[in-house]
């Protein structure tokens, strides 16, 4: 395959989109094809509105290349379970793409009566699937489905098997998939029989995609796992509790979008020794982890948050600061403020996680920049955490932990067998663990003093693995940017580049203690700075702050609920320019 193919499955908010999106993307990796994803959900399952915003959609981009992100100007197919779905991304179709409609009478109506999108529709090429004639109630009864709410659920199946048809994939792991997802036998037999009516419907129709191939001579699921952020994190946990020989107490409250890391850990609670406390608040979980962790020896405590639950263990974690114990703190961001939009991407909790505590506890900020680099970046943040003896807050969001990519397992697969000895870097005698409050008012000021010298022996002693350094040395425009902008960015400006643009890209994996003199140096081999964010220009007044930098800052901000797109991005760097 010369190019990548890419595809927007899109309906309403529970009606099984982001399965459907899981279970093709398995299949497609497993068929030996380099794979990114982006999920877009409704905060509200089921909504009564049925408004243009209640659309759920999952993007899957796949070629025989490596992708560096998701993002397409156009796609090549659109599969469409209703009409706002249609209407809302027809334009986002190539002129030569294929739009697949599987429409009730109710959504053929709004279609026929929207005599502007039916005119569009038809100058593409569309393939109706019409799946209400193979699902029905006498054959829910036949496989014995009590719940006969279910059915407009189980057209998924039939969605999946036209597309490995269309695509010529392998059915064999569709097979496993459902296997492994429905462990009831009747709901797993009905899904392969529908599974199989949809590779009939292809089959008899007779459509392939025009520019299909064999399976690859490269065999990427050997060599790859299909993870999403959430998992990553969780093998990043394990591979440091094997390398590091100690044991992890893991403790949170229910709350998204970090709920799934809680599910990943229970299901490898075999690979390590692991306790989890699933407790009744955020408080009671950053406690109940304080107190593993104050067991150095044997536990290291980690906490995982989203939203408004980083906003309640921020007195603890002054706590843990005065204590000085390693410690992990995950924040999974969300729109906010207050419960806001739990399903929406934004990177607002930056100034919080740096200076949301009670008086001066300076704790290290650590971010993760894409989902296949996840595992890597917790296995290093651990490390310093028991080295430094330190709490640690590592930010993710929504889109690293929901969307997946590909992980290269094959440099990891001697993970089990490698031990590693945890080095103290801290000079005993300047660096004395206080072990609890201070009594003495008059030291007060010194061993505020010790702590954030601690703190700030992160860039000098892991200054290589604070930030990544790409494109020009030297130019016009140097590209600032932290978190999960890494990927798309970074394809921008490799396209400016070949357009003979000079750019460099700093981005920052280290937050806090901030990396100042190595952006001071960067900075000055450029004309001007573009910090793009994902929220009101936090890290933007950060640097400002901390660095003395002669030339122009400007910013680029974006709080929608969805990442920055590879056209916003190059507007705004040609707009400055």
């Amino acid at each position: 395959m010369n190019n990548d193919i890419s595809i927007i499955l899109s309906g309403y908010s529970g009606e099984g989109i982001q399965h459907m999106g899981y279970h093709l993307s398995y299949i497609i990796y497993k068929n030996n094809y380099y794979i990114k994803t982006f999920s877009d959900i409704p905060s509200e399952i089921f909504s009564p509105t049925q408004k243009i915003t209640d659309i759920s959609e999952f993007i899957i981009k796949f070629s025989r290349k490596k992708i560096i992100s998701y993002f397409k100007t156009k796609y090549c197919i659109l599969l469409s379970t209703n009409y706002l779905s249609l209407k809302k991304n027809i334009d986002k179709i190539k002129n030569k793409g294929v739009i697949i409609i599987d429409f009730d009478k109710k959504n053929y109506n709004f279609l026929k009566n929207d005599k502007i999108l039916l005119k569009r529709i038809k100058k593409k090429r569309y393939i109706k699937l019409n799946s209400v004639n193979y699902i029905n109630f006498s054959l829910l009864i036949k496989y014995k489905i009590k719940k006969l709410s279910n059915i407009n659920l189980l057209k998924n199946s039939l969605f999946i098997g036209f597309l490995v048809f269309y695509f010529n994939l392998s059915k064999k792991y569709s097979i496993y998939f459902l296997k492994k997802k429905f462990k009831n036998k009747n709901i797993f037999f009905l899904n392969y029989y529908l599974f199989k009516i949809g590779i009939k419907i292809g089959e008899k129709k007779k459509l392939f995609y025009k520019n299909n191939t064999k399976i690859a001579k490269k065999e990427i699921a050997k060599n790859y796992k299909i993870i999403n952020g959430n998992l990553g994190i969780v093998l990043g946990i394990i591979s440091s509790s094997i390398k590091y020989k100690i044991g992890i107490f893991y403790s949170s409250y229910p709350i998204t979008p970090s709920i799934t890391i809680t599910k990943y850990l229970i299901k490898n609670k075999n690979y390590i020794d692991l306790k989890i406390f699933n407790a009744e608040d955020e408080i009671s979980a950053i406690c109940t982890s304080i107190g593993a962790s104050i067991n150095i020896k044997k536990l290291l405590g980690i906490i995982a948050t989203s939203g408004p639950g980083m906003s309640l263990i921020q007195e603890s974690l002054g706590f843990a600061v005065v204590l000085e114990i390693p410690l992990l703190i995950i924040n999974v961001q969300r729109v906010g403020p207050s419960t806001g939009f739990p399903t929406k991407l934004e990177q607002s909790d930056l100034m919080q996680s740096i200076y949301g505590r009670h008086g001066e506890a300076p704790i290290p900020v650590f971010s993760i920049n894409k989902i296949n680099n996840t595992i890597h970046i917790i296995y290093n943040i651990i490390k310093i955490s028991l080295e430094l003896k330190t709490p640690i807050i590592v930010l993710s969001d929504i889109y690293i932990a929901n969307n997946l990519s590909l992980w290269n397992k094959i440099k990891y697969k001697n993970l089990k067998y490698k031990k590693i000895k945890i080095k103290s870097v801290i000079n005993k005698k300047k660096f004395k663990c206080l072990g609890g409050l201070v009594k003495n008012i008059d030291k007060h000021h010194e061993v505020i003093k010790k702590r954030q010298n601690k703190i700030n022996l992160i860039i000098k002693n892991y200054i290589n693995i604070t930030y990544i350094l790409k494109g020009n040395k030297n130019g016009n425009i140097l590209v600032i940017s932290w978190g999960s902008t890494y990927e798309i960015i970074k394809e921008s400006i490799y396209f400016l580049i070949k357009k003979k643009y000079k750019i460099g890209y700093l981005h920052l994996i280290c937050l806090y203690p901030l990396p100042s003199n190595l952006i001071e140096k960067i900075s000055k081999k450029y004309n001007k700075i573009i910090i793009f964010e994902l929220n009101n220009k936090q890290l933007f007044y950060i640097i400002k702050s901390y660095c003395k930098i002669n030339i122009k800052l400007y910013n680029v901000n974006k709080m929608t609920g969805y990442p920055f797109t590879k056209l916003e991005i190059i507007k705004n760097i040609k707009k400055i320019l």
